[in-house]
């Protein structure tokens, strides 16, 4: 019963996740990623779900695309918190 429930609004995300890209592209506020990694990592990044609702694509995609330096002791200090 709880599968039937949660599979439609994992969908729905995506759904509408991949909707708000195409119409920032289609308005031309972004331009189209070319990247198919960059652009999966986009659409499939649900924890913006349980933070807030669809946002325009640049505030996300731009964090994305960002160069981020590998700091050891920061991802040490995050594993120790998942734990």
């Amino acid at each position: 019963m709880t599968l039937k429930l949660l599979l439609p609004v994992g969908i729905s995300f995506y759904t509408f996740q991949t909707l708000s890209y195409v119409i920032d592209v289609y308005r031309g506020n972004v331009k189209a990623e070319k990247h198919f990694g960059i652009y999966a990592t986009f659409i499939s990044f649900f924890p913006q779900l349980v933070a807030r609702s669809i946002e325009p694509t640049n505030n996300l995609l731009s964090h994305i695309k960002a160069y981020h330096e590998f700091n050891y002791g920061q991802a040490t200090y995050g594993l120790k918190l998942m734990a």
